[in-house]
């Protein structure tokens, strides 16, 4: 004799209810402890202030397509001139390592950019004619670093300049 389905309802609901009451002590008895989780090396830990930097660098102007579309100038998106500082194999280090608020998820991120060694510099109006002086020669930046996290972020780690000075004449310790 075959069971019906109307005897076999009591048995999956006494089941369900069972699970469930496993489920809600496991939870409330062994809750989950977060902190023993891999944390992200490049992220800022907290209460902690952005580390100011200072890098090396041949400071060169790019041009990239912008919106709307970010993909060709030549199809109409806007041309983006952007100031971009193609750093030396220490600064780049220091670049790479130095911990930032909102970090890419891990280092493969930065270096699967076409070209993970430069920069964007987002500068101050004031800071312009310093560049138009000094395009394709070697500087020294110092800022905050931060990584892209939008489209027009064109490199994949940007700095937030806070002054820029020749190499040769710089007033503050580099790597």
């Amino acid at each position: 004799m075959k069971p019906s389905i109307k005897c076999c309802i009591p048995v999956l609901i006494c089941c369900f209810f069972g699970l469930a009451v496993v489920l809600c002590v496991v939870y409330y008895c062994f809750p989950l402890d977060f902190s023993r989780q891999k944390t992200n090396p490049l992220a800022l830990s907290e209460g902690t202030e952005e580390r100011l930097v200072a890098l090396r660098g041949k400071l060169i102007q790019k041009l990239f397509p912008g919106p709307p579309e970010y993909s060709s100038v030549a199809k109409g998106d806007r041309a983006d001139y952007c100031w971009i500082l193609q750093l030396d194999s220490s600064s780049f280090f220091i670049a790479m390592t130095t911990p930032v608020g909102a970090p890419a998820n891990d280092l493969s991120h930065i270096v699967k950019w076409p070209h993970p060694n430069e920069i964007f510099l987002a500068l101050d109006e004031d800071m312009k004619n310093f560049c138009f002086e000094h395009i394709n020669q070697e500087i020294v930046s110092e800022g905050h670093l931060f990584h892209a996290h939008t489209e027009h972020h064109y490199t994949p780690i940007l700095m937030d300049v806070k002054r820029m000075l020749e190499k040769e004449t710089h007033d503050f310790p580099l790597p």
